[in-house]
């Protein structure tokens, strides 16, 4: 190139640097749409006419933007909210281009974005102007209510958030009806709206016992706090601000943070779980203003939350539920109010089936091989009045939490072997009462049952209301139990030898005590009465009816008979046995009034128990043809005989009846579906009689 043609353009270059650092524009805010936006429009007037108007000059580049609103458009300087407000009181301009710089002297394309960082640090928080209070001044909560303390002050209206006592949304009034103190609403109540989301990212643990719920979540709040607004344009670009924040800690956190807390926490989250985290604040960018001061504050946290767990009562197949109450808990909603988020409802968790759209929440949200999975989550928005503020309404949010258990597990390790168990105990009918290993194997089960129980009462919490895992078990020990009594009373039954079911149930040694005990009693007031020569008498006449051969040839045969009749090894005999006795070797034609005259005239008593002496003195005074040792041998050998197949007999009969208790058992306790009634195997012994000796010609 030419040396001329060099210097020509270098001259056009310097000319140009010169007009661009001479530039700026006034601040005229003549416009009705940039009204209180901190932007000026285009206009015409040099510096001279601009300050001679009354107007602010801004030093800066004039570039300009459109903007539209309603139809209408208007131009603006885009540099224009740099010159007002807190900004102008810190701004640096570069002499080279008239851009705004970080530090003055340095050149803007030198700034990084932690220089601007810092200088937007600096001018937010540290306040360098005049009007600054304290260090705690950002720690207030912002507000945009207009105060006046004079008497004649107009009253301020109630907030829009309060019900009336007869409005649909009420769900409790006072207790003479003229308040609402719960109700169920979305109008807001103040002008500082908290927005609030919770994302749960995982289930930790659910403890039964003690009612607690832990959760792994994000709870997501946003905010407007103008005093926190700046443009983008006076900082290089920047268009977010990250600054740390603290609930509950003045100097760990820069700016003002919600006041929250989870009413029904175990632990509270209220400088408690969740720890101090970046919030963004965002800039503005046009007129319209919608994202100046705009914070968002997310953090990631434990909740742990006391519920009063609903729908526990089908344990193991239960949908459980728990409520969060999340408020704020000095702040009320007149100065700061509670909404959900937007976006998503204030709601959120990994699959959510009912989202309106994807979204993340977390790469390793949610998780397999759990034993809970959340099914559903509700929220809704109430306005409560406690006692300790009458006039005080405070906004909360309540998220019923909706999880459903995996069933499985509790399925193959406690209903299934409760459901065999029961199942089991059955089989007993099917056993024979002779063996000793149906009794054991009833009383096994039960024991199974009971382990079963107390792996189960692990499981489940201590309460009063029942559960289905109550019933199933109560229904098991029913079996169980049914079972076991069944069998007790058959085996009971089929070794019984006695005639009668008082005999059968009534226990056998109070019995015989109190037969003994009564017997002996009588003939104590017998011998008293009949004196002792009588007695003496009948001793004399017992002795001298066994003094001969053949007669002491007899006595062992009597006294067979007579241990065979003592069926109750008390060594006498009542009645009820000496009846057993007298019809089949007398006929049954004998009464008991001629055994009264047979006994009366041997010198005994029928209604007093007979000894072994006795009973031989009886037989040997009066039985017939007894001195016919082989007939008399042989009717007393059919009289064992006979007594032996009675024996049999009564053994049958109660074998039968266990037999016929066991299968009515069956019928009514057997599971539907399996086979119909299966005799059980009791073989009833069958004996046949004898046929009797010959009569005596």
């Amino acid at each position: 190139m030419h040396p001329s043609a060099k210097g020509t353009l270098l001259l056009l270059l310097l000319l140009w640097r010169s007009h661009v650092a001479q530039g700026g524009f006034c601040l005229n805010l003549t416009h009705p749409l940039l009204v209180d936006t901190g932007f000026a429009a285009v206009n015409d007037l040099d510096e001279a006419r601009c300050r001679a108007s009354g107007f602010e000059w801004c030093p800066l580049v004039n570039e300009t933007e459109t903007w539209t609103e309603n139809g209408i458009s208007v131009e603006y300087f885009w540099f224009s909210p740099c010159c007002t407000g807190e900004q102008n009181v810190t701004l640096k301009v570069d002499d080279r281009d008239s851009y705004p710089t970080c530090r003055k002297g340095v050149p803007r394309r030198k700034c990084k974005r932690s220089d601007w960082l810092s200088k937007l640090m600096s001018d937010l928080v540290d306040k360098p102007s005049h009007e600054k209070l304290s260090p705690y001044e950002m720690l207030v909560p912002p507000s945009d209510l207009e105060m006046d303390a004079s008497v004649n002050a107009t009253p301020r209206p109630p907030p829009a958030c309060i019900c009336k006592p007869t409005d649909p949304e009420c769900e409790m009034t006072s207790g003479d009806g003229a308040k609402c103190l719960i109700c169920k609403t979305d109008r807001k109540c103040g002008g500082n709206v908290i927005s609030l989301g919770l994302n749960i990212f995982k289930i930790e643990s659910v403890d039964l016992r003690s009612s607690q719920l832990t959760l792994s979540t994000w709870l997501r709040t946003s905010w407007t706090d103008e005093r926190l607004s700046f443009h983008k344009q006076c900082y290089g670009g920047v268009d977010t601000l990250d600054i740390q924040a603290k609930a509950g800690d003045l100097e760990q956190s820069k700016i003002w943070v919600p006041d929250l807390e989870l009413y029904n926490s175990r632990d509270n989250i209220w400088d408690g779980s969740f720890p101090a985290r970046l919030a963004s604040i965002y800039a503005c960018s046009s007129p319209a203003r919608s994202s100046c001061g705009s914070v968002w504050w997310s953090r990631p946290g434990i909740i742990s939350a006391l519920c009063m767990y609903e729908g526990l009562v089908m344990f193991p197949f239960d949908i459980l539920k728990c409520k969060l109450e999340i408020a704020g808990w000095s702040l009320d909603g007149r100065y700061q109010d509670i909404i959900p988020r937007a976006k998503d409802g204030g709601i959120s968790w990994h699959n959510n089936p009912n989202a309106k759209e994807k979204a993340v929440a977390g790469l390793t949200a949610g998780g397999k091989f759990q034993n809970y999975a959340i099914t559903d989550l509700k929220l809704e928005r109430k306005v409560v009045f406690y006692d300790c503020c009458p006039s005080s309404p405070y906004p909360e949010l309540i998220y019923e939490i909706s999880f459903q258990r995996s069933s499985s597990y509790y399925v193959l390790k406690l209903i299934v072997p409760l459901l065999f168990l029961g199942v089991m105990a059955l089989l007993t009918f099917w056993m024979p009462p002779a063996s000793g290993e149906r009794l054991g194997y009833g009383i096994t089960v039960i024991l199974a049952m009971l382990a079963n129980d107390i792996v189960a009462s692990e499981l489940m919490p201590v309460c009063n209301e029942r559960v289905f895992m109550d019933y199933l078990n109560l229904s098991a020990w029913l079996f169980g139990s049914l079972a076991l009594l069944e069998t007790g009373l058959v085996m009971l039954l089929y070794h019984k030898k006695c005639e009668t079911w008082t005999e059968a149930l009534v226990p056998t040694d109070a019995f015989r005590i109190f037969r003994s005990c009564y017997r002996r009693r009588k003939k104590e007031r017998y011998i008293r009465r009949a004196g002792g020569s009588r007695v003496e008498n009948l001793e004399s006449r017992m002795k001298n009816a066994f003094s001969t051969k053949d007669s002491q040839l007899r006595r062992p045969m009597y006294k067979s008979i007579f241990w065979e009749l003592d069926t109750n090894f008390d060594n006498e005999l009542g009645i009820d046995e000496f009846e057993r006795f007298w019809q089949p070797m007398f006929g049954q034609e004998w009464s008991r009034a001629d055994a009264e005259k047979c006994l009366a005239k041997a010198g005994l008593d029928i209604t007093l128990a007979l000894t072994e002496a006795e009973f031989c003195y009886f037989c040997e005074s009066s039985l017939p043809h007894k001195d016919d040792f082989e007939y008399l041998q042989q009717k007393l050998q059919f009289f064992m005989q006979l007594a032996d197949h009675e024996r049999n007999r009564i053994a049958a009969m109660w074998a039968t009846r266990a037999q016929t208790i066991g299968m009515c058992c069956l019928f009514v306790l057997r599971p539907r579906g399996l086979p119909g009634i299966i005799r059980p195997p009791y073989p009833p012994p069958h004996h046949h009689l004898p046929p009797p000796p010959p009569p005596r010609s």
